[in-house]
């Protein structure tokens, strides 16, 4: 028969956890009020390590939030395709201040060119049948106007 901490150092081997589970799991044991000393024993680790998951925990966190990329919605994508091409190829400042005036989406510079570059748009050049088109819609809106004026 096993006395009673064999059995719990059984359970405890018996539930395999990698580093990064073990430290999510120290820095939520900590705000619940845990000791660092039981959450190295309940762990298996060293006070010190502890104190260093905790110590580092904070800055890792927000440096892995601000390297998360935040996923654009397929509506926002679209805009921001349709006016890169609307645009005829502009500067990644302009496109950023046309979006912000006609949609009111608000991106970076860096979020856009990051964009335009996973898409591979920002090799993209309009062809001159594109512009020859977007000039018939200019001069069809400008003869409309006419009419409606005269």
């Amino acid at each position: 028969m096993l006395s009673k901490n064999e059995n719990n150092n059984i359970k405890k081997s018996t539930k395999v956890r990698t580093n990064g589970e073990q430290k999510i799991l120290a820095i939520a044991m900590k705000k619940e009020g845990k000791s660092i000393a039981s959450i190295a024993k309940e762990l298996n680790k060293t006070r010190a390590t502890i104190y260093s998951w905790l110590k580092l925990a904070p800055e890792k966190l927000s440096r892995n939030a601000s390297r998360n990329r935040i996923m654009m919605d397929s509506l926002t994508s679209s805009r921001i395709i349709e006016l890169y091409v609307l645009l005829a190829r502009p500067s990644v400042r302009e496109l950023k201040e046309r979006l912000n005036e006609i949609f009111a989406i608000k991106k970076t510079e860096t979020q856009l060119r990051f964009f335009l570059k996973k898409r591979g748009l920002d090799q993209f050049k309009p062809s001159s049948a594109f512009f020859m088109i977007m000039n018939l819609k200019v001069a069809e809106k400008s003869s409309s106007k006419t009419k409606i004026d005269t």
